[in-house]
């Protein structure tokens, strides 16, 4: 005769969906089915009996035959019957336990269920193999002798999987000899069940570089479960991002209410963080200079990218380190330590966006030592131009850069160095830029080998000075041959830094080189070239 399902417990409301099916084979206990069987750690000669589809008693709520498990010990140790199923599980769902039990007898007697990973034989099952998610025993008063774990037991909890996957579902029964008690255990289980509830989500979330200066970019990181589908809304004013992930810039100082709405097909949940993020007025900077928080004390002035930089091998960044410092340097400084690369590149970059004018001419500058024993395989550059992409690409190309120091090049001891970018960089060169606007001004350090690297840097300024030319009819012809081909300007033999100026003394290109030097192509007219103190004037035909 077909046995009809006994539902012990349905809730149903308006903000859960059970999906139909017991995901428990053979859960009426008629017979065992695709259950296996282990008796754990029971002592040798003491295994439960075990009678499927029993039908000379059964608990209250069962229907039909159920399982009988008998268990007694006469020696110090358990006695204990587990049967078990593997089960997939999703991790959008909440899982929930029931079945119909009896209790003729229980000393020193248990009846527990768990999720978790496979038993093993000759070994107990508890934490951390798997999560008790229902139990009844004997030190438990209040648990019913004839009952439902939903309603009785007396542990009971439902199950969110951390991860979709292949659990197992385990049932254990037994009793255990450990003082003068005589164990004994006669259980009857029936109708087990676990069953896939979705809910609204559970709404969180959690932010980085949430106080700072503008322009101010700010990770989201999701944390909420459950949903399907995410709102945004930043608390500037800017559109809805339905992204899950988002990261977003303030550009006005304020304090900032982030919500987030997050939904499923039962419903949606919203979390409000007031005054979540925190955008401060920046400070004035010292005439000239274009860099915010460049003291690397506050590292809210600057953003950070691990650029292509594999996920397990991220440096780690100490800002305001005042135990590993470079002498050049004042007061804390930024300590960065990066693993071995073992073949990858292992990089730390940090960049700031900079406002900088056509009229004039920059320099860079700042402290640096190294406290790696052995670096080799090692970089620090020093670039301006466009802002990282942020997609776990590398930074470079197209990009201008400004000063470096490598473990490869001539001239580039940095191994063990403890000095500064203008006296030890090499490529080391004025930027003067074509258009004024804004440009990014991009750091980045790392390995792509070896033992990875230890370096601290310090007082980093980007100073500005206006191209303007003194001095313009102190003139000196007979020092430096040059020549005009094709309206470039071209020298033999010079050495250091050569600025190019028009007749009204306004700074249109300036190169630091040794040997020869040719200019851009040039309008006709009279140009001034200043080089090791000494100017020259010329025409372009």
């Amino acid at each position: 005769m077909k046995k009809f399902f006994l539902l012990l417990c349905c809730i149903f409301s308006i903000t859960t969906i059970t999906f139909a099916g017991n995901l428990l084979a053979n859960g009426n206990m008629e017979s065992q089915g695709g259950w296996q069987v282990n008796y754990l750690n029971s002592v040798a000669g003491q295994n439960p009996t075990a009678t499927w589809g029993y039908t000379a008693d059964k608990p209250a709520a069962g229907v039909g035959g159920a399982l009988y498990v008998k268990a007694a010990t006469t020696v110090s140790g358990s006695s204990q019957y587990c049967i078990y199923q593997a089960i997939t599980l999703s991790a959008d769902s909440v899982y929930s336990f029931d079945a119909a039990f009896k209790n003729i007898n229980l000393q020193n007697a248990w009846c527990e269920a768990y999720l978790g990973s496979i038993p093993v034989t000759g070994q107990d099952y508890a934490a951390p193999l798997g999560t008790k998610i229902a139990s009844y025993d004997i030190w438990s008063p209040s648990t019913t002798a004839n009952g439902t774990f939903k309603l009785n037991a007396s542990t009971y909890n439902q199950f969110t999987p951390a991860t979709t996957g292949v659990y197992y579902f385990v049932l254990k029964i037994g009793c255990g000899m450990w003082d003068s008690t005589v164990p004994a255990c006669e259980v009857i289980v029936d109708e087990l069940s676990l069953t896939a509830t979705r809910t609204k989500p559970e709404v969180g979330f959690l932010g980085t570089n949430i106080v700072g200066f503008p322009t101010l970019t700010t990770t989201f990181t999701n944390t909420s479960k459950f949903a399907t589908s995410y709102e945004w809304n930043f608390g500037d004013g800017s559109a809805t991002s339905f992204l899950v992930n988002p990261q977003h810039e303030y550009t006005k100082e304020g304090s900032y209410t982030v919500t987030l709405k997050a939904s499923n097909e039962v419903g949606d949940s919203t979390l409000v963080k007031t005054n979540f993020v925190i955008v401060n007025t920046k400070p004035a900077l010292p005439a000239g200079e274009k860099l915010y928080g460049g003291n690397m004390e506050n590292p809210n002035f600057w953003i950070v990218d691990f650029l292509n930089s594999p996920a397990n091998l991220h440096p780690v960044a100490s800002w305001n380190n005042t135990t590993n410092v470079p002498t050049a340097g004042a007061g804390g400084c930024l300590y960065i330590n990066g693993p071995a690369g073992s073949g990858a590149n292992v990089q730390y970059a940090i960049y700031q966006k900079v406002n900088l004018s056509s009229d004039s001419v920059y320099n860079f500058d700042g402290a640096f030592r190294d406290f790696t024993t052995g670096l080799k395989n090692f970089w620090t550059e020093i670039y301006i131009g466009g802002k990282p992409a942020g997609d776990g690409s590398d930074y470079g190309p197209r990009q201008t850069m400004i000063a470096k120091f490598d473990g490869w090049n001539a001239g580039s001891a940095v191994s063990g160095l403890d000095g500064t970018f203008q006296l030890n960089a090499i490529n080391l060169k004025p930027y003067i830029p074509t258009v004024t606007g804004d440009y990014y001004l991009v750091v980045k350090t790392g390995v792509w080998d070896g033992i990875g690297f230890k370096i601290a840097m310090d007082e980093l300024k980007l100073t500005g000075t206006p191209k303007t030319f003194a001095g313009i009819n102190n003139f000196h012809s007979d020092r430096y041959k040059i020549t005009t081909r094709n309206h470039i300007v071209q020298m033999d033999a010079v050495s250091g830094n050569i600025e190019l100026f028009d007749i009204s003394g306004r700074c249109i290109q300036t190169e630091n080189t040794t040997g020869k030097f040719a200019s851009k192509a040039l309008n006709p007219g009279m140009y001034i070239v200043r080089v090791d103190g000494f100017t020259i004037k010329v025409a372009v035909q």
